[in-house]
């Protein structure tokens, strides 16, 4: 697939081509090198900005905050046992 994409590139006469970010093996068959990358950001209140300081110093509150996060999405995910299942009475209904 990169090397049809290269191809297309190379034919449209472009000169740069990004693998994104990552430094595989399998780039450098393509001539790639690595390059630094930034970061910038900007928190967007109060709160923003404390829990980017946390995450900073602290990395394993990141790794909390995302088995917490991963941990509501499932039990958001799974059916609810309040609703009754429906009926096969319901679906012939007009």
């Amino acid at each position: 697939m990169f090397e049809q994409i290269a191809r297309d590139c190379i034919e449209r006469g472009d000169h740069h081509l990004d693998f994104t970010i990552g430094d595989e093996p399998y780039k450098r068959v393509f001539g790639g090198r690595p390059s630094p990358m930034w970061q910038i950001y900007r928190a967007g209140s109060p709160l923003g900005y404390a829990a980017h300081l946390t995450v900073e110093k602290l990395p394993a509150a990141k790794a909390l905050a995302r088995r917490i996060l991963e941990a509501a999405h499932v039990k958001k995910a799974k059916p609810s046992s309040i609703m009754p299942p429906a009926s096969d009475e319901a679906a012939e209904s007009p």
